[in-house]
This record gives structure tokens, sequence and C-alpha cells, in this order.
């Protein structure tokens, strides 16, 4: 709102400025009180986006461990350090094994004859060829660039995807010998470098022999008396849920040991239950009422607060009265293991009993919490999953949204529609102030011609001539 013409009753004497601005300002009301409106639904809207956020980070959390091999976290020991490595890749059986790493896997190995000189030095080119993994090569050296560096860097240029070609100096700084040396790209039997033969290079001549440095050949572990082979020194599938990496040959065959890692699997559920108790505190704060304060949150009432409460509930909570019926062993609720909701509806762990239980029966433990089907996080997952995914479809097929995208797109509607009456109310608004500047503008005109007329009179009257 803007006073198109600023004025202060020259002629009539009144504050015509003053009396405009009161004016407008009780007509403008209304804006102020629908102003004051959208800002609460903005309030709302932006208190709704971080509820979702933290519903959306709990989701995460359960999501994480909703599988057993992603619940819990094992340690694999072994009685001696530095002949394998380690990866807990699934969900491992807690127990002791034995291992002998036999032999590691090797890539082929070729070496040539030695020369003086690698760089100046032209052995008049020719042509090495060679089968690698069931493919047939030949590598082809022009004359005018065939030194040893040269037919290093052809090799590698023709068929590097099968073998690496350097020049390695094998005697001293004062009697060099430089060999031209082909190493295959892949460990094991199947990657042997078949068929060499060279062809040309008269003037070295080049020669890698009849047989390599190196054979190429497999890895070979005993686990638990079971001896297998790779092609490489990664063992999976050998010991279920470990890869094993052959690192070094075993004098004498040594132990490994898997438990599970208490720590880690706590660890994990305390950042489940700072997720649980963002989403269950945000709940409590907005929907505090006092008699003397009223209504604390914004989205005080809202509907969709006691859905998110009642959703933790069923999905985490809730125990089956069936199954802790049939429980003999106290693996039924997470009451039993450890959890409970204390009296501001925060979820709290008892760690001494946690892992009483997470000491006792794992199997049971682990399905109880990772079963993909079963398990508390699928549960509490597929609950919230009605909250921030699609809920299905509609008559036409087209997806439905989740709860918190339903409540946002009403919010912005709500804003939307209050942005466009502001808008209609300051443009008419804006039409009632240009009228009343109008109006009062001519009543000063109007003033004013009364005033000169009534000095004109005053003057006839001082000099007699009026009648």
């Amino acid at each position: 709102m803007t006073t198109s013409l600023s004025f202060g009753g020259l002629a009539s004497g009144l504050d015509t400025t003053a009396i405009i601005n009161a004016l407008v300002g009780a007509e403008a009301i209304p804006i102020t009180l629908e102003e004051g409106k959208q800002a609460t639904e903005e309030a709302k809207l932006s208190l709704m986006s971080n509820f979702e956020g933290l519903v959306k980070t709990l989701q995460d959390k359960a999501d994480e461990m909703k599988s057993i091999s992603t619940f819990l976290s094992h340690i694999v020991t072994p009685s001696t350090e530095g002949y394998a490595n380690f990866t807990v890749t699934g969900a491992p059986t807690a127990g002791s094994h034995t291992l002998e790493v036999l032999a590691l896997a090797a890539a082929e190995k070729w070496g040539s004859n030695g020369f003086a000189d690698p760089d100046t030095t032209q052995l008049d080119g020719g042509s090495i060829s060679f089968d690698y993994g069931g493919t047939a090569y030949s590598v082809v050296v022009d004359p005018a660039s065939s030194t040893l560096n040269d037919i290093a860097s052809a090799i590698n240029a023709q068929a590097g995807d099968a073998v690496s070609a350097t020049v390695i100096n094998t005697g001293t700084d004062l009697s060099p010998s430089y060999e031209l040396v082909m190493t295959g790209k892949d460990t094991g039997e199947d990657f042997a470098l078949e068929n060499m033969n060279v062809t040309g290079f008269g003037n070295g001549p080049l020669d890698f022999g009849s047989s390599p440095l190196v054979a190429a050949s497999n890895a070979s572990l005993v686990v638990d008396g079971l001896t297998v082979e790779r092609s490489d020194n990664d063992f999976s599938g050998v010991v279920p849920g470990i890869t094993i990496d052959a690192i070094a040959v075993t004098n004498t065959p040594i132990t490994f040991g898997v438990t599970v890692d208490q720590d880690a699997v706590k660890e994990k559920m305390k950042e489940f239950i700072d997720a649980y108790n963002a989403v269950s505190s945000f709940i409590q704060v907005q929907s505090r009422f006092s008699e003397d304060d009223g209504a604390e949150g914004e989205l005080f009432g809202d509907k969709i607060l006691q859905t998110v409460n009642s959703k933790l509930y069923s999905g985490f909570i809730a125990a089956d009265p069936s199954a802790v019926i049939a429980d003999t062993e106290g693996y039924s609720a997470i009451s039993l293991l450890g959890l409970e909701i204390d009296q501001n509806g925060n979820l709290t762990m008892d760690e001494e009993e946690f892992g009483e239980k997470l000491s006792g029966n794992i199997e049971l433990f682990a399905d109880f919490f990772g079963n993909e089907t079963t398990g508390a996080f699928a549960k509490l997952s597929g609950e919230l999953d009605y909250l921030l995914d699609s809920t299905g479809t509609d008559f036409n097929g087209d997806p439905l949204d989740g709860l918190f995208a339903i409540r946002k797109e009403g919010l912005n509607s709500k804003i939307s529609d209050f942005k466009d009456r502001i808008e209609d109310m300051n443009y008419r608004l804006d039409k009632f102030e240009g009228a009343l500047v109008t109006k009062y503008a001519a009543l000063e005109v109007l003033m004013a011609k009364l005033q000169v007329q009534g000095n004109a009179v005053d003057n006839l009257s001082s000099l007699g001539l009026s009648s």
C-alpha cells in the first residue's frame, strides 16, 4: 500500500494524510489476520517436513537392520596372524574352524634373455604370439621401433588386456642385463600364456626360452579338512558368511573363531533407539497442552501425530500374545530382551539384560529382530511405508501418496489459498486508498476555492462595495 499523493489539509486544516492512513489501516486489519494464518500454515508445513525427516531416518535405521546379516556383527579371530584376512559378508555361524594355506594363486610370468641396452639397440622388428584365456594374440613390432622398451610398449598397446610387459635390469649398474618380462593379468591355471612363439628380432635375438619363470597356478586351502581351489586368493562360500583372503602359505594348520560382536550390535541398537526417540520426542512436544499456555506445538491436534505414534507401537513395541504364551526362553517381545518404553514414551535399553539375551540363544535373538519377514525391524519399516511411500493405487491405477505427502499437499494448498486471498485483498485495499486520496484531494480543492471566494467577499466588504 502506498499513498500516491501526500498533502496535509492546506485548505481544510484537516490532517488528511493521517485520516487516510487511519482508514486504510482499519481496512488492512483483515489482511494482517490472513497473513498470520498463512504464517501459521507455513510453520506447520516446516514442522511437517522436519517430522517426515525424523520418521524417514528411523525407517532407514530399521532398514539397515531388517536382515540377520546386517543386524548381527561378527568378529573373526585367527590363532596366528599373517596367513589370511577374513571378511564377514553375511550371517556366519559362531564357531571355530581350522585352516591351511597350501598354495597361493600365481600369474604366469615369462622372461627373455638379457640385453645391455634397452633404449637404443634396435632388434630389427618381429612378432610375438601367444594364447591367453582362450584368445589368440599376435603383437607386431616395427623394425624402426624395436628396442626392448619399444617391444614392451607394443605388447602393452596391442595385448594389454591380457598381459603386462616390463623391462627389468636383473644385472648391476656396471654390468646391466635388461630382460623383457611378460606377466599375465589374471592368476590361476586357466590363465597360462600358451603357445609362446617369437619370430624375427634377429639382431638380438629375442628369446623367452621354453618354460615360464612362474607358471600360472591356483590357490589351495584346506578348511576344516576340506580342500578347495580358486583361481585367485579370495575364497568365498567355503565358510558361509565369511570370505577368506589367503596371503601366505602356512607351515602348520591354524584356527580361526567366529563370534558375535556384542559391542557392535549394542551400538547399532543405540543408534536405532536415538532415531526412535527423536520421533517420539517430537510427538510429545507437539502434543503438549497447558491451561496457562495452551497448545505448545503448531501441530497440536493434528491426526498425523497420533497415527505415527500408533505405527511405532504396532510396528515395534506391540507383542504377539500367542507368541509370548508359546515362548519358553523369553525371546518374543522387546520387554523380554532389555528394551522398554519409559513414562515419557521414549525407548530405553538395559545394556546388561540386552547383553545377557544376546549371549543366550543367538538364533532366537537374531530372528526376533532381523527376520526379513517377521522381525521387529522389518515390521516397523513396513508400518512406516504407509506414512512415507505410496499406499497403493487408485481406481485408475495411479499411485496413492503416503500420509506425509497428503498432509503437506493440503498445507501447501491452504498456503496458496491464503496468498491468493491476501493478493486480492491488497489489490482492493490499494483501490480503496486511491479512492480516499482522490476524494480528500477534491475536498481540499473545493475548500481552497471557497476560501478564495470568501476572501474576495471580505475584500469587497472592506471597500464598502458590498450590498
